[in-house]
């Protein structure tokens, strides 16, 4: 800026302005209640519970603020039989509880430490358990992270717009377009084993 306001502007001298702080602070993400954990069966012998994040910050934070967090335990089921079994639900002396899920489909990592043969009640060849049903990769739904009550189930095929991001919910993953979207991104789920209660 000249001293004289009546001078002229030297070419040279000009002001830059550039953003920073692009991701959100930390105390404008909160994460949602865990949901409850899932009932143990003879044909649910993974117990699951999931919670997300959430702009507690408003729009400004919305699009950093978009994260999926989900803990497995084993079942203590060791009684199983062909009597436990419904419809479409086979028993099977050897099998594996954790590969046989469409919430592990994507997180196959989650079972190498986890029994591959335990008795139970599983879904036929080639169909995988989703909400007590035997589907196929192609029908596993998803769960969609950012909102404040927790995540929200998606039917394969789904559309939602997660942050600034188009997704759709395809063989129990979210795939997203970042088109419009800079330097952001969405969080895969992360999720871990616990410990069955009692342990």
């Amino acid at each position: 800026m000249p001293q004289d306001p009546g001078a002229s502007c030297n070419q040279s001298t000009r002001q830059e302005l550039q953003p920073c702080y692009l991701r959100a602070c930390e105390d404008a993400c909160s994460w949602s209640p865990w949901t409850a954990w899932t009932q143990c069966s003879c044909s649910f012998l993974v117990q699951q519970r999931y919670r997300n994040q959430w702009a507690a910050g408003g729009a400004a934070a919305a699009d950093a603020c978009v994260g999926l967090d989900g803990q497995f335990r084993m079942c203590d089921y060791t009684e199983c039989s062909e009597a436990s079994c419904a419809p479409p639900f086979q028993f099977r002396e050897c099998g594996s509880p954790c590969a046989g899920l469409c919430s592990t489909r994507q997180h196959q990592d989650l079972c190498r430490d986890l029994p591959q043969c335990l008795p139970g009640c599983y879904c036929p060849q080639g169909l995988l358990e989703q909400d007590g049903a035997c589907v196929p990769p192609s029908q596993c739904g998803c769960l969609q992270p950012g909102q404040p009550h927790g995540p929200t189930y998606l039917a394969a095929g789904d559309t939602v717009l997660v942050g600034c991001k188009e997704c759709v919910c395809q063989e129990g993953e979210l795939h997203c377009s970042s088109q419009n979207c800079q330097g952001k991104h969405l969080s895969p789920l992360a999720p871990s084993w616990v410990p069955p209660p009692g342990s």
